[in-house]
């Protein structure tokens, strides 16, 4: 008996094919593929579970297209799909009473990695590479030019250490050094995992400046591959280039591919070659040269331009752009083919005002680079500069430090060389005012009280306040970092945000 497990993917399940007017997405392509007698499809939100629903539905309305005799819809509630720790709790729990039920049917365990976030993904892998499930783990691809979908197995044998790998990767990385706020801590436990040789595709987005281009860097270096096998190509150098320079610079070419072709030349996806391509601002990729890599993503295989002769090479891509992805999709500066075969784990980056207890570490960081290591800081002058950055915008985010660093630098260099001073540090920050978290919340607050007259709380007469705290009781009680490790609710860390006493927690939260 075959089993198939998988996630709905909320994204790209259920989307129309353009060239073939069917529905498709990772779901339904594995169903169309491969043979199974049963799916437990997943979903973990209200939204989720509709369109789980709605596949079911369109599955068993044209069974000549689809391998399954039988669609089981399952439901794991979860605040965030991208939170690694609940996964790992309730997975493993849901998975065993699944299987139970077919203990005396000999069955054959598949899972679907094509559908589900990053975080889901990871939690198949790490369930297998654990022994925890024995199973075979499933990838779908799909051929831009003919439509032909293939199944991939991938090799869990890769992932015997993963147990340890959970256990030991703060340490061994200095992950809790390197990034303090629990964002960042999750992205990076991910990335440890998936540097240990899966090979997919990772995109990262977010706003210009949060360190897209350090975390391919350290995901490079936790593959354990060569240094000097990390291929950094800024594609914006590509936007009104001529294109055979833009395929030469990536593809390679032969000489006199094209005029001014003297030598032959190998490009950047043969320089990754046993290392990692890193492909940034992948907005400026011409359309032309989007379809040409996303064979070479899905082969590995490509020629160089005036060449007949295919090259191979094994690279991990690497993408990321600080641009809206959505729009990029819409105007058709991305290729939706392109963008499905770059984003097998996708990752959003947190602006820094986002993360200010990241700060100091970046800081830190920083200070030990050949510009600023000479930099000497008064007594509390370190503790008044992280303060202020605290408080600051960030629109540019570590660039932005960077900048106010350099400002700073200078100050201590006039009239002679010296300690950086509270007094210039105040100086500096008052001559280049820009708005303070704290004046973004109060704009915030004007904001809310205009539209408080109209809410159904005020409606019914609730204080504001009351009606506040309720409200972010509601929705803090539910997440991981406001919960203790045996499960129970921190009342002390809410009590010490909402600035509220135990007691009026304690009242207003039944279970706490």
């Amino acid at each position: 008996m075959r089993i198939l497990l998988s996630w709905i993917a909320f994204n790209n399940d259920l989307r129309k094919n353009p060239k073939t007017g069917k529905l498709g997405g990772p779901t339904l392509e594995i169903l169309r593929e491969e043979q199974f007698d049963v799916l437990h499809l997943f979903s973990s939100d209200r939204a989720s579970q509709d369109k789980a629903s709605k596949l079911k539905r369109h599955v068993e309305e044209n069974p000549q297209e689809f391998n399954i005799k039988k669609i089981v819809l399952e439901f794991v509630a979860l605040i965030s799909p991208a939170d690694y720790r609940p996964l790992w709790e309730k997975i493993p729990v849901k998975v065993g009473q699944i299987l139970r039920k077919y203990e005396t049917q000999n069955p054959e365990v598949l899972i679907n990695l094509s559908a589900g976030t990053p975080a889901m993904s990871a939690t198949w892998m790490m369930m297998v590479g654990t022994g925890q499930l024995q199973a075979k783990l499933l990838n779908a691809q799909i051929n831009r030019d003919s439509g032909k979908v293939s199944v991939e197995t991938v090799d869990s044998g890769i992932y015997p250490f993963v147990r340890e790998l959970q256990e030991k990767a703060d340490q061994r990385l200095g992950v809790s050094q390197k990034y303090r706020s629990a964002a960042m801590q999750k992205i990076l436990r991910e990335l440890t995992i998936l540097a240990q040789g899966m090979g997919r595709p990772v995109l990262l987005l977010g706003e210009t400046g949060t360190g897209k281009t350090t975390l391919a860097r350290q995901f490079h270096v936790m593959s354990g591959k060569p240094e000097n096998h990390f291929q950094h190509v800024v594609c914006g150098e590509f936007r009104g280039a001529d294109l055979n320079l833009v395929k030469s610079q990536l593809f390679g070419h032969v000489k006199g591919a094209f005029t001014g072709a003297e030598t032959t030349k190998s490009g950047m996806l043969t320089e990754s070659d046993g290392g990692t391509l890193f492909l940034d601002e992948i907005g400026d990729i011409p359309l032309e040269v989007q379809r040409l890599l996303i064979d070479a993503v899905e082969s590995k295989r490509f020629r160089a331009l005036g060449s007949h002769d295919v090259q191979e090479s094994d690279f991990q891509l690497i993408c990321a752009t600080n641009r809206d992805i959505e729009e990029l999709l819409q105007t058709s500066e991305l290729s939706q083919d392109f963008h499905f075969r770059i984003s097998s784990f996708r990752y959003i980056i947190p602006p820094l005002r986002e993360r200010p207890e990241d700060i100091p570490v970046i800081l830190t960081d920083l200070l030990k680079t050949v510009n600023y290591r000479k930099m000497e800081f008064e007594e509390t002058a370190m503790d008044e500069l992280i303060h202020r950055l605290q408080q600051s915008s960030l629109s540019g985010n570590v660039r932005d430090v960077q900048r106010i660093l350099d400002h700073l630098v200078l100050q201590t260099q006039i009239p002679e060389p010296h300690p950086l001073t509270l007094k210039e540090i105040s100086n500096y920050f008052t001559e280049n005012r820009e708005p303070t978290q704290d004046e973004y919340f109060l704009e915030t607050v004007h904001e809310l009280l205009q539209q408080w007259p109209q809410t159904s709380f005020a409606k019914r007469g609730e204080k504001w306040r009351d009606a506040v705290l309720n409200v972010a009781l509601k929705e803090l009680v539910e997440r991981p970092e406001y919960k203790k490790k045996s499960g129970e609710l921190n009342i002390h860390k809410l009590a010490t945000l909402l600035g509220v006493d135990h007691k009026t927690i304690k009242s207003r939260n039944p279970n706490a």
